[in-house]
């Protein structure tokens, strides 16, 4: 079940980008960005309201594009468990196998927006 507006997902052009590595700075994160933003656009399938598409680009902003694409959490989403998402991403709070405070704190705060309707 969705609450708040649904929109269509934003579309945005893949484009060939030179290796991460070799581009540092702002521009990188510019195109790391860019390319959490075309993840979420070819992989989700069902409709996103903006503050779910946000929440979603900053996820895999963090974890990577491969980890996604791999995750429960993108098929429990693609078959229509909105309500489950939360629980997903909460499962993403380890580093090396260690659970890491700051990851809590980033997935609560994309939780939270996750959970935030759309206000007209």
């Amino acid at each position: 079940m969705t609450f708040g507006w649904t929109m269509p997902q934003p579309r945005i052009s893949s484009q060939s980008l030179p290796c991460p590595s070799l581009i540092s700075g702002p521009e990188r994160s510019q195109r790391m960005s860019t390319s959490a933003e075309g993840s979420v656009n070819s992989m989700v399938k069902v409709p996103l309201n903006q503050n779910q598409f946000d929440a979603l680009v900053s996820f895999v902003f963090n974890v990577g594009n491969n980890a996604f694409r791999d995750s429960t959490l993108l098929k429990v989403l693609n078959a229509g468990h909105f309500d489950q998402v939360p629980t997903q991403l909460r499962r993403w709070i380890r580093d090396n196998g260690k659970i890491v405070k700051g990851l809590i704190n980033r997935r609560e705060k994309e939780i939270s927006l996750w959970n935030t309707p759309i206000s007209v």
